[in-house]
């Protein structure tokens, strides 16, 4: 979706994904840090019709070294 004008972007770094409990066997919904893929996407809705900025909630040694590449495909996480 894009939306004129919008310029800046706050990137939380982190997403509600849906992950089964083999414990309790069901699904939840819980909030996990993000992918650098991720944060590549988010950072590309900021100006899709003119300049803009992506402000990011986490510092870019913690996304360097504790982030994954890519999002664990939702067919891994749930059953």
């Amino acid at each position: 979706v894009t939306i004129p004008d919008i310029s800046h972007v706050i990137d939380t770094c982190q997403v509600k994904e849906s992950r089964y409990n083999s414990s309790t066997r069901i699904k939840e919904l819980v909030t996990v840090w993000t992918s650098h893929a991720s944060m590549k996407q988010r950072a590309g809705r900021a100006g899709r019709t003119s300049m803009g900025t992506c402000w990011r909630l986490c510092s870019e040694e913690f996304a360097k070294n504790e982030l994954m590449p890519h999002t664990v495909p939702e067919m891994v996480r749930t059953p």
